[in-house]
């Protein structure tokens, strides 16, 4: 099994019919690796974008000591923190829900108004500071 994406997992699982069929499929999955967890995934973006430590704090507006406990898994960032993290990143819409998901928060949902100014920020490569004043002009909580 190369790598696949869910979809295309779900849709291959939803094929098995017998024990067998089901032990061969779980025995690929472990071939594919496990789901990285959220200080993992966030190393691996901050690799990705070249980015420090102490720059990717700086610019999600949050505490060092806070950051560098999210990122060595002593703390377990809320939604907002996340998605300020996601903004400090650049990271596009699609990749923010990837990282919601790996972290364990609510995905965003465009019929949510706050979420929708977000996600517009996420698109528009905005600072954490700028959806803030824009969440505001919205009548929305900024990110906490």
């Amino acid at each position: 099994m190369m790598k696949k994406t869910t979809d295309e997992l779900l849709n291959i699982l939803t094929s098995v019919h017998s024990e067998a069929e089901l032990g061969n499929f779980v025995g690929k999955l472990e071939k594919l690796g496990r789901v990285p967890s959220f200080p993992e995934y966030l190393k691996e973006k901050m690799q990705e974008r070249e980015l420090e430590a102490g720059e990717l704090w700086r610019a999600a507006q949050i505490p060092r000591s806070y950051g560098y406990n999210i990122l060595s898994g002593v703390r377990k960032p809320k939604r907002d923190k996340v998605l300020a993290l996601c903004l400090a990143l650049n990271l596009s819409c699609e990749e923010t829900q990837r990282v919601l998901k790996v972290a364990g928060a609510g995905a965003l949902y465009p019929r949510r108004q706050r979420d929708a100014v977000i996600m517009f920020s996420l698109r528009k490569g905005l600072s954490v500071m700028d959806t803030n004043i824009l969440l505001d002009e919205f009548s929305q909580e900024p990110l906490g």
